[in-house]
């Protein structure tokens, strides 16, 4: 099997740019490599596969994916919304430090 991917790294960043791309480069290809490694060690579980099997595959990783994001999603908003609501409190404080300027509008 032969594989071409084309990867594009913008970096623009004095003082950075260099370093940062160099080691975002060195983990692609890293990744790139495993994946394909794996892909070729899985190939008895998807070379008989039709294309609505892999078909109903993406679709069940889809609802998979969705469930997992929507439970991360609950939790960070569960988790960091005592967060916001202080921050949103402290703002309001900052913005009318007495209530004879704010005047309700705040």
């Amino acid at each position: 099997m032969c594989a071409y991917k084309l990867v594009t790294i913008k970096f623009k960043w004095w003082g950075l740019q260099n370093k940062v791309e160099n080691f975002i480069q060195k983990q692609e290809k890293r990744i790139f490599t495993n994946f394909h490694r794996q892909l070729f060690c899985w190939i008895d579980k998807w070379i008989d596969l039709t294309m609505e099997d892999i078909r109903r595959m993406e679709d069940e990783t889809q609802k998979e994916l969705e469930a997992v994001r929507t439970v991360f999603l609950r939790l960070m908003f569960v988790c960091y919304l005592p967060v916001a609501l202080s921050i949103w409190e402290s703002m309001q404080v900052m913005l009318c430090p007495s209530p004879y300027v704010c005047l309700g509008n705040c």
